[in-house]
């Protein structure tokens, strides 16, 4: 594998030292990679895709977003992109709501993007306003299109492409790599330590969620009856429905036999959670070789050990035995 790498990580604001400690060590290493880290502040009403929490829930001790930056943090947001800056680490702010009647007015949303705009740091977006905005006011920033927009069709990736610097690919399409040549490879990108349904339609929670964040009333109620998950398609009969409704049902079946394959080759089953994320090793690879370059690790919902385990452990892992 010729090509240098991508390494985007989540909790850029919370994580940031060990997200600066990881990118000496891999730079340490010799191996063709690049890091990057992503994030937003917590109360936004831009933010989506995952639940921003209220400020007493950030303040929990026993939650997973244990001090993270709220909006009464400002200056303390502001120090650690600097930081990561200053370590040659770009930082994209997740502006992740899907909902198209955003205030693009937003104060608190625009004040960010004039401190930290950057031609070394990025915007990923859910909506065509924001996209807009942000091109319009702040042509520094490069723009990314969210995994909220839940594109399924190779001609609603060919006109992201278009708009956008960088795309977030489903991850059916790691599945299908020679329908990708098509597509700029160089601006795809996949997330490669995710365990949800392979064919989560997600878009109803992204929606959902966004228009928590847009209202304000987020909680931890909240987020654990809309929290994204494989259960919402094992549980629910109508969404299970929807899903082999809107989904093309040989297209599913062909995938799901290339990854049966796969995980059996690695000696993987259902059972090895921790190993068998969506995309598999196999696959990874194979996308790897084929010259797309980008890939994104989530978690900024994880407990400390299980940022260790899943992101800090894992990308470690990507560059020792894969590049």
């Amino acid at each position: 594998m010729g090509h240098a790498l991508t390494l985007s990580l989540p909790s850029g604001l919370h994580r940031t030292d060990q997200i600066i400690s990881l990118a000496e060590r891999l730079r340490a290493s010799g191996k063709p990679v690049e890091v990057r880290a992503y994030d937003t502040i917590q109360g936004l009403q831009w933010n989506g895709g995952r639940l921003m929490l209220n400020r007493s829930f950030v303040t929990d001790p026993v939650s997973p977003w244990h001090d993270s930056l709220t909006e009464h943090d400002l200056d303390e947001a502001l120090a650690r992109v600097q930081a990561l800056n200053r370590a040659g680490i770009g930082l994209d702010l997740t502006f992740n709501n899907t909902l198209e009647t955003l205030d693009t007015e937003d104060e608190l949303g625009n004040w960010l993007l004039m401190k930290l705009h950057s031609p070394l740091n990025g915007v990923t977006v859910a909506s065509e306003s924001l996209r807009q905005h942000v091109s319009s006011h702040f042509p520094r920033y490069a723009l990314t299109a969210s995994i909220c927009f839940v594109f399924t069709k190779l001609e609603q990736y060919t006109q992201a492409c278009q708009r956008y610097d960088k795309v977030v690919m489903m991850p059916t399409w790691a599945y299908t790599p020679e329908l990708l040549t098509s597509l700029p490879l160089e601006k795809l990108v996949f997330i490669v330590n995710d365990n949800c349904y392979l064919h989560c339609l997600r878009k109803d929670h992204y929606d959902y969620l966004s228009r928590c964040s847009l209202a304000g009333n987020s909680s931890a109620q909240e987020q654990q009856r809309n929290y994204p998950r494989a259960g919402c398609f094992l549980a629910d009969p109508a969404y299970r429905e929807r899903v082999a409704r809107e989904n093309d049902p040989a297209r599913m079946a062909m995938i799901e036999g290339i990854r049966k394959e796969q995980l059996q080759a690695e000696g993987l089953g259902p059972e090895d959670m921790e190993h068998n994320f969506t995309i598999t090793p196999a696959a990874r690879q194979k996308l790897l070789d084929m010259g797309v370059t980008q890939f994104k690790l989530q978690g900024r919902d994880y407990a400390d050990s299980s940022y260790q385990i899943k992101v800090i452990e894992f990308a470690e892992k990507i560059v020792r035995e894969e590049l």
